[in-house]
């Protein structure tokens, strides 16, 4: 077995995912700062972005990802304030303490994206 083939399963892949790590390698780093991506995979020189328009897929991740803390943070907010916030004020200040999410949701609605296309394009992985 060579350096860049690793043994794909499920637990190693879920492991490179939470690491944000090259779905090919499953072992280089995909960011070098908080938004900031390599253009190629350190280790196994897989290209991430090999498109334009590429991570636009990595919405549907995002969303995934954005929905739920949303809803959690909006009725914790609801639960704790409904007796003296109006529903407005309750969605505004939702939407400012979901703002430190967005960086960790966009890092791995990309990291996902390029995972689940690894998965599901096998005809892009050389």
């Amino acid at each position: 077995m060579t350096t860049l083939e690793t043994k794909d399963n499920l637990p190693r892949r879920l492991f490179a995912v939470l690491r944000q790590r090259c779905p090919r390698c499953l072992h280089g780093q995909v960011f070098h700062g908080p938004v900031a991506m390599h253009e190629t995979c350190p280790r196994c020189g897989y290209q991430f972005g090999r498109e334009p328009g590429y991570f636009t897929g990595a919405m549907f991740a995002s969303y995934t990802l954005a929905v739920p803390i949303l809803f959690v943070i909006f009725m914790v907010l609801w639960h704790f304030f409904s007796d003296t916030w109006p529903l407005t004020f309750n969605l505004f200040v939702t939407f400012i303490v979901f703002l430190p999410f967005v960086p960790i949701i966009f890092r791995y609605s990309r990291v996902i994206w390029m995972h689940v296309d690894w998965k599901l394009d096998p005809g892009k992985r050389l």
